[in-house]
């Protein structure tokens, strides 16, 4: 007798678990173990909120002097707050939930909820990123002083610097333009699979450490007490964090 094989957007295909349970199991669709953090994910937007907050009202109040990396910073709060979106819908979803506690319907949604996500961390990121190195320039290669920097380490640092900047400019818009260009028709992109961006997680980790050793060399070649040159190390490497 032939094995009836199910229309995949009927109903019947869609209520099936999104994968085969371990032996023994019984999928509990209405109540799944989960993973999911909502209060965590509403503290981190405070705290990234206070933080921002008291950037600006230092540059501008206390300072009374707003630079570039400032309008990143803000640019990337921005996009950061149209992220939260995505992250409370997640966590509704919820998070963290067995595939086979999932419905085909749902694991589904969850791989286009990723998937939008993605493209939109690309988008934070990349300002994000801006401001940070821009202030990291500003620091280490002031304007109004060359004494602590020899002229030639000075440019090979400040080269350095500005191809760290196009490589990231150039990786975060890619990462973005590959969200909605990889697939045709889009929908491909999450039906029935879910996608693990390895390489991009990959270079991202790259980046970052990249930010972090980027002032190293220069801090440690200061005339500060050695103390104090581990404190502002410790710092930018928080930072990068």
């Amino acid at each position: 007798m032939p094995i009836p094989i199910l229309d995949t957007d009927s109903d019947a295909f869609l209520n099936l678990p999104g994968g085969p349970p371990p032996f023994g199991s019984t999928p509990n669709f209405s109540h799944p173990a989960n993973l999911s953090t909502p209060g965590l994910a509403a503290l981190q937007f405070g705290v990234a909120t206070l933080v921002v907050a008291m950037r600006l009202y230092t540059k501008k109040v206390v300072v009374k002097r707003v630079l570039s990396e400032d309008w990143w910073l803000v640019a990337a709060y921005v996009v950061f707050a149209g992220f939260q979106v995505n992250v409370f819908m997640s966590e509704y979803l919820p998070l963290g939930v067995h595939l086979w506690e999932l419905r085909v319907r749902d694991a589904i949604w969850h791989a286009k909820i990723f998937h939008i996500s993605t493209a939109i961390y690309a988008l934070v990121q990349l300002p994000l990123k801006l401001a940070l190195i821009l202030q990291i320039r500003r620091i280490v290669l002031p304007a109004h002083t060359t004494q602590y920097l020899p002229s030639r380490s000075r440019l090979l640092l400040r080269w350095t610097i500005d191809f760290f900047i196009a490589m990231n400019v150039l990786f975060y818009l890619t990462l973005f333009l590959f969200q909605w260009l990889m697939c045709r028709p889009l929908r491909k992109a999450w039906d029935f699979r879910l996608i693990v961006h390895i390489a991009s997680a990959s270079i991202n980790t790259a980046s970052d450490l990249i930010t972090m050793i980027l002032p190293q060399p220069v801090i440690w070649k200061l005339n500060l007490q050695r103390k104090r040159k581990w404190g502002l190390s410790a710092v930018f490497l928080l930072g990068g964090l």
